[in-house]
């Protein structure tokens, strides 16, 4: 199947499945708006039809909400835009004054504001949560309802499940010393969100001690959350596997063609769309 001429020189690009449909959404880092992409045709042969959303700043990456109606991406201009896929146009630009949202967010019902995605900071040791319930709290809507502060900066992903009371994020580009290899777990049932900090390359053998830590991902049953480890060259890269509840590396896996992995994904989230 041809691929549309506007994509075929993109490197970079967030495609997610919509919910309820059999469309999928493009957010193709450096153009503007989302790209709607319908597939068609059958086993003998597809056709692609795509539909630009909206001409907002330059995008680098986006999730959707809890609902799967909005569709949150990060600009290049220091903003967070937000697009309803049912109407079909932009309907906010959440304005956060710095680089924000080096990866895809996380969705999760806060205590007080209801549903809300979470972002992390490229410049400040911050995560911001954002509402996005128009109908329930509308007071809340495309707005920062509240920050966590992280111990250091430098996170890129984030990670939540529905069975984990956990907000997930790595420290990947922290400059401090040993920092990078620190992941952060945010307690989302407290108001105040309450931190934890894991230093993985002090739980894990001493071949890992100068280890990078990146992209949580938690398995289907949200009960463990996977990290990707960077290593040194003449040193294994691998994949920590850590408990949710209980904050302890379970187990490493390491193999001679894992090298320097950048994330892991779970099949059955991925079957499901999200």
């Amino acid at each position: 199947t041809p691929t549309p001429r506007l994509l075929r020189r993109q490197r970079q690009m967030c495609i997610r499945d919509r919910p309820g449909s059999k469309r999928f959404v493009v957010v193709a880092r450096g153009l503007p708006g989302i790209l709607e992409l319908d597939v068609k045709g059958n086993r003998k042969g597809l056709t692609l039809e795509l539909q630009r959303i909206g001409d907002t700043p330059k995008l680098r990456a986006g999730s959707f909400d809890r609902s799967g109606r909005y569709l949150l991406a990060a600009t290049e201009q220091q903003g967070i835009a937000v697009f309803d896929l049912k109407e079909q146009k932009p309907v906010g630009m959440v304005d956060l004054g710095t680089w924000w949202g080096g990866s895809s967010g996380s969705a999760f019902v806060d205590p007080e504001y209801g549903p809300v995605w979470a972002v992390s900071s490229l410049s400040e040791p911050k995560v911001a949560v954002i509402g996005t319930d128009p109908k329930r709290h509308p007071q809340a809507a495309w707005k920062v309802v509240r920050t966590f502060d992280l111990p250091s900066g430098g996170p890129i992903y984030t990670a939540t499940h529905p069975q984990s009371s956990h907000l997930w994020t790595d420290l990947t580009l922290s400059g401090k010393p040993n920092i990078a290899s620190t992941v952060v777990a945010i307690d989302r049932r407290e108001l105040i969100g309450k931190r934890n900090t894991l230093r993985l390359s002090e739980a894990l053998p001493e071949r890992f001690a100068q280890v990078t830590a990146i992209h949580p991902q938690f398995d289907s049953a949200g009960s463990r959350v996977w990290f990707t480890l960077w290593n040194r060259q003449d040193l294994p890269s691998g994949i920590a596997i850590v408990n949710d509840a209980s904050m302890t590396v379970e187990t490493v896996i390491t193999d001679p063609r894992l090298i320097t992995p950048i994330r892991t994904f779970n099949a059955s989230e991925l079957a499901k769309g999200r």
